[in-house]
C-alpha cells in the first residue's frame, strides 16, 4: 500500500537566518530540528579567515541547490559564502569595508534565490542574490552599520522587511526599514548612534509589531511602530549608559505579557521591563562583573518557567567569568564558572539541544577559544574543543551537511597574528534508528520530490499496515503549520 500526499512547499531551508536566530533575539534553535547524541561532537572543519568576524554567521540553502551554505560577514571587508560540508569557499564578494554585525538571509522577492543582507562601516546596506552573487540593490545610510541585520514582517502582509540602525558615538543617527525590493519603508532619527541589533515583536498585543532599539552614548530605549516607524515610546534608563546589546523579547515572567530584557552598559545591569507599562519587573547585577553579549531566553531545565541566560565577564578584580541562569522572576537559579583561564568577550549564548533529550542546553565560547556546552542546571556537558582564536562571535546552529544531524558553527575575531581558527564547525552524530523505526511501524523509505522544490511537492512512502499515518509539516522556525493524516488507499 502506497500513500501519496501533495502539499504546498512552505519555505526554503534557513536554519539560522540572522543574529540570535530570530527577530526576538532569543538565541533558540528550535527543538526537534536536528538530532544529536548525548556525546561530545567532533570537529567537522575549521577555517582561517583573515581578521575573522565579530558577530555570528547565517546558515541556510541560499541558492536552491539542496546544499547548505554558511554566510560570514568578516571584518576584512569580504563576504564569504562557505560550503557547509567542508568550509571551503562557495563564493566571495568584496564589500570593501569592515562588517561588524551578522548578515541576515531571507527570500525577499519570492524567487528561488535567497537574498543576503549585510551592512558595513561605509554606511551602505547591500542586498545580494544568492544564485547570481550580484548586488540586487544597495542604499546609502546616514552612518556606519555596527549592529546586525534584522528581517521581519513589519506590516503583516506576508512579506519581510529589513531593519537596520546606524552607529557613531556623536550626532543623531537613524533606524531604517526597507522593503525587499529596495524601496524605503521608513526611517526614524533617534538621539544617538546605534551599536545594537533591532528586535521585533508585537509587545503590546495590538496586532501590530513593534521595533525595539537602544542607543549608544545615550540613555534611551525606543519602541517604534513597525509599519510606520513612528516612535511609540522612549524609555530612559537614567544617567548616560549605553545600549550595546539588542533587546531580547519574550514572556519570561509568566504573566502573558511580552517582557523586554536589556543589558545596560556603564551600570552593568540586566533589566526586565514590562512591554506594556515599561515598569521594571526586576533587575540583576553582580558586583565586580561586566555584562557582555545579548541575553538569551528559553526553557533550559524542563521546569515550567522560562530562564534568562546571561554571560558575565571579569572586571574589578574578578578573575573567573560566569554564566548566570536566571529565573523569570529575576532570582538566580544556577551559576556556571568558566575558570580563571577563560575570559568572555561579547559572545551570546546559543540555546540548542546537544544531548538529544528534548531540553535546551547552552553553548557559548570564550576569549581563550574554548567552546562550552552547559546544562540548564549549571553543570558542564563538555568543553573538549579549544580553537586558536577569540570566540567573540555568538555560535549558530543548523544542519550544514543535510544529514539530519545537528551542527554548530562559531568563530571570532583574531586579535593576534598567530591566531588562525577564525571559524569552526562541530558535527554531532545521529541516532541510526530511522530505518528500524520505519520497519517497526511498517513504513518503507520516505521520498520527497522535488527536493528542494517550490509550489507543490510530493511525499511518498510505503505503508505495509492498514493503519493511517500522520504527516506533520514544520516551517523554518520549527513551528507545526500543518498536520495531515494519510489513510491507506
Amino acid at each position: 500500500m502506497v500513500n501519496l500526499i501533495f502539499l504546498s512547499f512552505l519555505c526554503q531551508q534557513l536554519d539560522w537566518p540572522m543574529y540570535m536566530g530570530n527577530p526576538q533575539l532569543t538565541g533558540v534553535f528550535p527543538l526537534g530540528t536536528a538530532a544529536a547524541y548525548d556525546i561530545p561532537p567532533t570537529v567537522k572543519w575549521t577555517r582561517n579567515i583573515p581578521v575573522g568576524m565579530r558577530s555570528s554567521v547565517a546558515i541556510g540553502n541560499i541558492d536552491s541547490d539542496g546544499e547548505i551554505e554558511v554566510v560570514v560577514a568578516s571584518t576584512n571587508g569580504i563576504l564569504y559564502v562557505l560550503k557547509g560540508t567542508d568550509g571551503t569557499n562557495d563564493w566571495t564578494y568584496s564589500v570593501g569595508s569592515e562588517m561588524w554585525g551578522a548578515p541576515a538571509i531571507a527570500n525577499l522577492d519570492g524567487d528561488p534565490a535567497i537574498e543576503i543582507v549585510v551592512g558595513a562601516d561605509d554606511g551602505i546596506l547591500r542586498v545580494l542574490d544568492g544564485i547570481t552573487h550580484a548586488v540586487e540593490w544597495s542604499a546609502q545610510l546616514d552612518g556606519p552599520v555596527y549592529g546586525s541585520i534584522c528581517i521581519s514582517d513589519l506590516d503583516n502582509n506576508g512579506s519581510q522587511e529589513i531593519i537596520v540602525g546606524t552607529g557613531g558615538s556623536t550626532g543623531r543617527r537613524s533606524l531604517w526599514a526597507y522593503y525587499g525590493n529596495g524601496t524605503l519603508k521608513w526611517s526614524t532619527s533617534l538621539n544617538r548612534g546605534m551599536y545594537a541589533t533591532p528586535s521585533v515583536k508585537d509587545i503590546d498585543k495590538d496586532g501590530q509589531v513593534e521595533v525595539v532599539m537602544g542607543t549608544y552614548n545615550g540613555d534611551s530605549l525606543y519602541s517604534l511602530n513597525g509599519n510606520t516607524g513612528s516612535i511609540e515610546w522612549g524609555y530612559s534608563s537614567g544617567g548616560t549608559p549605553a545600549f550595546i546589546s539588542g533587546a531580547t523579547l519574550g514572556d519570561v515572567t509568566g504573566d502573558d505579557t511580552v517582557d523586554i530584557l536589556i543589558v545596560i552598559k556603564g551600570i552593568e545591569t540586566l533589566r526586565c521591563l514590562n512591554g506594556i507599562t515599561r515598569r521594571v519587573q526586576w533587575e540583576y547585577k553582580k558586583n565586580g562583573f561586566a555584562l557582555s553579549g545579548n541575553p538569551a531566553i528559553g526553557n533550559v531545565d524542563a521546569s515550567p518557567d522560562i530562564e534568562v541566560l546571561l554571560p558575565l565577564s571579569i572586571g574589578g578584580g574578578i578573575v573567573s567569568p560566569i554564566l548566570s541562569i536566571i529565573g523569570g522572576n529575576g532570582s538566580i537559579k544556577h551559576e556556571y564558572p568558566f575558570g580563571t583561564s577563560h575570559y568572555l568577550s561579547y559572545g551570546s549564548p546559543l540555546l540548542v539541544d546537544v544531548t538529544d533529550n528534548n531540553i535546551l542546553d547552552i553553548v557559548i565560547g570564550t576569549h581563550s577559544g574554548t567552546v562550552h556546552a552547559i546544562r540548564g542546571t549549571g553543570t558542564l556537558i563538555w568543553n573538549n574543543y579549544t580553537f586558536n582564536t577569540d570566540l567573540e562571535g555568538a555560535a549558530a546552529a543548523g544542519d550544514i551537511d543535510n544529514d539530519g544531524c545537528l551542527d554548530i558553527v562559531g568563530g571570532g575575531y583574531k586579535y593576534e597574528s598567530y591566531q588562525r581558527d577564525s571559524l569552526y564547525a562541530l558535527e554531532f552524530s545521529c541516532p541510526a534508528k530511522v530505518e528500524e523505526e520505519s520497519e517497526k511501524w511498517g513504513l518503507g523509505g520516505i521520498n520527497v520530490y522535488p527536493n528542494p522544490g517550490f509550489g507543490s511537492v510530493a511525499i511518498k512512502f510505503g505503508n505495509k499496515s492498514a493503519s493511517p499515518v500522520c504527516v506533520k509539516i514544520y516551517d523554518c522556525t520549527g513551528k507545526i503549520v500543518r498536520s495531515i493524516t494519510a489513510t491507506p488507499g
